[in-house]
């Protein structure tokens, strides 16, 4: 009887050990990983530009006030420049006015119209208004040269097309800058154009312009557009899924959930999750790859409640590599970690729809390809670096090795881009550091 109860009560803590050993598997909600998307992420549609011409009423002119108001610092400089544009509607001391003679609306459409059907004619059009002038040119580059200063000439120009677009409906107004910024961006660096903004670069008498065009751009497409997605490019990614092709996301982070609500199931994340995914993404970054438990976080799972559909997705398995990197953070501190790939099965209203593997480690030039199997995504901030030589802090992926054919989509951008555009990005943030001396293309802007 001894051995017996002796042999059962063995039995039983080895089982016991064995059962402990097995962890539960995570459950998580959209909240807990999602929570800062869900709160600032937004989808922008593009907007005509001419269509502001309906918007020109005695609401208007309430959003203006609102606007020159909350920014006079940054608008008061250009106060001679923005009557021009309006007519006399905004003067030295602000907006008089209760409604919008026949005369401000006819110059606003023209403005309208040459940033949607003519960019090439803007500076010409800003030359005439004033805005190339000597003392702005002298003061914007005394301002450049002190690195805090930078911001100052950003957010005078930014406030400067935000007043032209004021809208009462503040979403609507953000995309039409969303729509604004893609016309700049095409006009700068489409092979079109692109020599026409080469040759400003070297002629200082337009640098005021360029100064412009930079701000915007970065602006709204970076400084406050980096989270933002463009439904464009949603929706060409989702005609592409649908004809069986992976979306290959470049430094996506954990930015799936737009893409999800899109019915988008099938992708690769090609990121090194770096600590700074906490500040802008989740505190839960490391999640999506790896969870701290004796079995990897295998059959983890998260749920997401959309208005139509509900989601699923299950941890189905962790590999780490042997590949350890060594990166120096913008903080100046030292990052290490070793390369691994999780894979996630993705089930749409319990139906299994789509798989997305998340692959730890840096982009490789091999990476960019776009081909009948793959679609390349990247975000406009990350597209930049990317492009950008080592010699000015950048990926150093250098396009001119890309594919004639190469496609790249963009998410803020309207229209995908190819080798030609990384090309002129490359050469454009070369320009705007050595010759125009101002900010950055992307991230921090100095």
């Amino acid at each position: 009887m001894h051995k017996k109860y002796c042999s059962a009560f063995a039995l039983y803590l080895l089982s016991f050990c064995m059962f402990a050993s097995i962890e539960a598997k995570q459950v998580k909600k959209d909240h807990e990983i999602f929570d800062k998307w869900i709160k600032h992420q937004q989808v922008f549609s593009d907007r005509n530009l001419t269509d502001m011409s309906s918007a020109l009423d005695s609401s208007y002119i309430g959003r203006v006030n609102t606007l020159w108001v909350s920014n006079y610092q940054h608008l008061h400089p250009l106060r001679e420049q923005l009557g021009k544009v309006t007519d006399g509607l905004i003067n030295a001391g602000g907006i008089e006015k209760t409604t919008i003679p026949e005369s401000t609306k006819n110059s606003l459409k023209r403005f309208y119209s040459v940033l949607e059907n003519n960019p090439a004619m803007l500076s010409e059009l800003l030359n005439e208004y004033g805005f190339n002038s000597p003392q702005i040119n002298d003061k914007e580059a005394l301002l450049a040269r002190t690195d805090n200063h930078y911001n100052d000439v950003i957010d005078k120009y930014a406030t400067f097309m935000q007043l032209l677009f004021a809208h009462t409906d503040q979403f609507v107004e953000q995309e039409y800058q969303f729509a604004v910024a893609n016309r700049l961006f095409e006009y700068c660096f489409y092979p079109e154009t692109f020599d026409t903004y080469c040759n400003m670069a070297f002629d200082h008498t337009h640098h005021p312009f360029m100064r412009l065009l930079n701000s915007i751009v970065w602006k709204n497409l970076v400084g406050t557009g980096w989270r933002q997605w463009h439904k464009s490019t949603l929706d060409r990614l989702l005609k592409e899924s649908k004809t069986g092709k992976k979306i290959v996301y470049i430094a996506g982070g954990n930015d799936i959930r737009a893409l999800l609500e899109h019915g988008i199931y099938n992708m690769t994340i090609i990121d090194p999750f770096l600590p700074s995914q906490e500040r802008y993404y989740t505190g839960d970054y490391e999640w999506f790859v790896k969870n701290s438990t004796n079995n990897d976080g295998i059959d983890d799972e998260l749920h997401i409640e959309f208005a139509n559909k509900k989601i699923k997705l299950v941890r189905k398995s962790f590999q780490e590599s042997e590949q350890i990197y060594h990166l120096t953070l913008s903080t100046g501190k030292d990052f290490v970690f070793k390369g691994s790939t999780t894979v996630w099965t993705i089930y749409e209203n319990n139906n299994l729809a789509g798989v997305c593997t998340f692959k730890r480690r840096l982009a490789l030039p091999e990476d960019f390809v776009s081909d009948q199997k793959t679609a390349v995504l990247m975000s406009y901030d990350e597209a930049c670096y990317a492009a950008l030589s080592k010699m000015v802090g950048g990926w150093d992926i250098d396009p001119t090795d890309l594919d004639d054919n190469f496609v790249m989509h963009v998410k803020q951008l309207r229209k995908p881009i190819g080798k030609q555009v990384l090309q002129n990005l490359r050469f454009a943030e070369l320009l705007n550091l050595f010759v125009l001396q101002f900010i950055r293309l992307a991230t921090t802007p100095y």
